[in-house]
């Protein structure tokens, strides 16, 4: 719920998520996840979450023989925030999409949270703008 609390724009409702479809989509390699850990105490232990990020990957529609990444969710811990581990998780996110044959990656930025300014850094480019409205009220 932390990273909901951050990220929610106005109206927006809390998450119900459907972890059977999530878990589904990971099974099928529709849906990857990457992790931020702390170092653990003991080889055999993963260490403290401290951030994730979860791409939607699949043929982009509008470009044929164009595999695409679309992030779902990024959310580091304010601890995670310092220094380079953000910058640092961005390029193994990357590097990772790439591996797997991805050829373009799509990052959404809530107003809230504009990491824009880092994306710009990694090599992004601002391709367009959206908007939502809850339409349940």
């Amino acid at each position: 719920m932390g990273h909901w609390r951050e990220v929610a724009y106005p109206g927006d409702t809390p998450p119900a998520v459907d972890v059977a479809a999530y878990t589904a989509a990971c099974r099928e390699g529709r849906l990857v996840t990457f992790t931020v850990r702390d170092l653990p105490e003991i080889d055999t232990q993963l260490g403290e979450l401290r951030g994730y990020a979860l791409f939607w990957v699949g043929p982009f529609p509008q470009r044929m023989g164009v595999i695409g990444a679309w992030q779902d969710a990024v959310f580091l811990s304010p601890e995670a925030r310092q220094g380079h581990v953000g910058i640092d998780f961005l390029h193994y996110c990357d590097a990772q999409l790439q591996a797997i044959g991805c050829h373009v990656v799509h990052h959404s930025v809530r107003d809230g949270r504009d990491f824009s300014a880092i994306l710009r850094r990694l090599g992004y480019a601002h391709a367009e703008t959206v908007y939502a409205k809850n339409l349940r009220t």
